[in-house]
Formats: structure tokens, sequence, C-alpha cells
């Protein structure tokens, strides 16, 4: 009875540690087949990322899914010549079905930070993603790295981010082919 109970517990700790953080998702109606949605979709991949080949990490065109891995580096002017460089990195799924598809965004992390000028460079604080106006981290190392206000404001152009890819992605779906 023992062994039973630890395996069902590392099973579900297991499940956990693979867990995928949705942090925006957004679902559409539109009038294609699966099919259809499934080779523009990679069309608009193939038009939008810098190295697509790279980039699809995952792709099933049988049931209609499709992940992307994302880099995202974000500046923030901290002072005068000095910037606070965060480089992010994210999953974006794209599931599809006959008039349907679903755009998710999940395990955004932080993958370095630093803050560069006048010459130097400086490891600063990591910020991982987070939702309102506190970060769960401390944001600044020895005077170095961005105020609270600074890392909303990172998080915000995350989120901006997202939404233009979503919005994107709903144009060019959209768009009609006169050719």
């Amino acid at each position: 009875m023992k062994k039973i109970a630890l395996i069902l517990m590392l099973s579900a700790m297991s499940m956990l540690c693979y867990a995928q953080d949705i942090v925006k998702e957004s679902t559409h109606e539109i009038e294609l087949t699966k099919d259809a949605l499934f080779t523009k979709v990679k069309m608009f991949i193939v038009d939008s990322w810098v190295n697509p080949k790279n980039s699809i990490l995952n792709e099933d065109k049988e049931n209609g899914i499709i992940q992307i891995k994302t880099d995202s580096e974000i500046a923030i002017n901290v002072g005068m010549g000095l910037q606070s460089v965060y480089e992010y990195e994210y999953r974006t799924r794209i599931r599809m079905k006959d008039g349907k598809y679903k755009i998710e965004f999940y395990d955004v992390t932080c993958t370095s930070a630093e803050q560069v000028g006048l010459g130097n460079s400086y490891d600063i604080p990591e910020i991982p993603y987070f939702e309102g106006d506190e970060p769960p981290v401390k944001t600044t190392k020895m005077g170095k790295g961005v105020p609270a206000k600074k890392a909303v404001e990172i998080m915000n152009t995350l989120r901006k981010e997202f939404e233009i890819i979503t919005n994107k992605l709903n144009e060019y779906l959209t768009s009609e082919d006169d050719f």
C-alpha cells in the first residue's frame, strides 16, 4: 500500500513539474477548415518569426497544434546612458479545428538580465513574469536594476507583445487572397 501511495505521489509531483502556466489565451472563430488554418498559420509563422525553422518546437497537422518558442529582449532606460536589458523566452501554442483556433502564451521565463552603459555591464536580478502592480521578487541589487514601477512596465511590454502577435495572426488568417 505504501508503494502505491508513493507512486501516486511521485506521479502527481511529476505532472506539476510539467504544468504549463498559460498567461494569455484567446479563441477566435473563423470560416476555415482545420487543414486550411494549419497551412495559413504555418505561413504566418514563416513570415513573422526571425528563424521559423528553429522556432517551431512541435507541429501536428492531424491534431491541429503548432508550438513555437519566442525570444524577446526588453530594454528599459534607467538613467543617463544606462539601460537594463531583460531577455525573456516564452512558448506560443496555436490549436486549430474546423471553424476555430486558439492561441495561448505560456511558460514565460526571464533568461538573463543585465545593466549596460558607460562601458560597463552588471548582472541584475531577473524578473519573472507577474500580473498586477507588485513584482514577486526584489528588482534591484546593490543599486542596480529597475524599480518596481519599471518592472510593471516590462510586464506590460510583454503583454503588449502577446496582443500584437494575436492581432497579427487574426489579421493574417482573415485577410482575403485575391490571387
